[in-house]
């Protein structure tokens, strides 16, 4: 039991056994949720290139309509960094780790955006 405690301490960073046990199941609770939103973070990269060809083709892009996309893209990405770093159970390094998959994860986004977004076709 102590052995338990010292290494929860060490890794936690928490004070006493109780907040210990807090945190592991605050983490427990948490992690189906990060790999939930992880898998979103990739469906969503991966169903951009999708909207980009799909307004370039049938002439859907307005500038409203890329206006419009340009804000949900940056709030999601947003957001899930924002979410990730609420998580108090996690280490910082991990979160830290996560940040730069979002970051190029959305940098991959909006080089895409900027790619598809400049094209005419005749």
């Amino acid at each position: 039991m102590l052995v338990k405690y010292l290494l929860l301490k060490n890794n936690l960073g928490c004070n006493a056994m109780q907040s210990c046990e807090k945190a592991i199941r605050s983490l427990k609770n948490k992690m189906p949720s990060i790999t939930k939103f992880r898998k979103r973070l990739i469906l969503f990269t991966l169903l951009q290139p999708i909207y980009f060809i799909t307004t370039l083709y049938f002439d859907l892009s307005t500038p409203v309509l890329d206006f419009s996309f340009v804000i949900i893209m940056l709030s999601f990405y947003a957001y899930y960094i924002y979410f990730i770093w609420s998580i108090e159970a996690m280490k910082k390094t991990d979160k830290i780790f996560e940040t730069v998959v979002a970051l190029i994860f959305g940098v991959f986004a909006m080089w895409a955006w900027v790619q598809f977004n400049n094209l005419e076709l005749d």
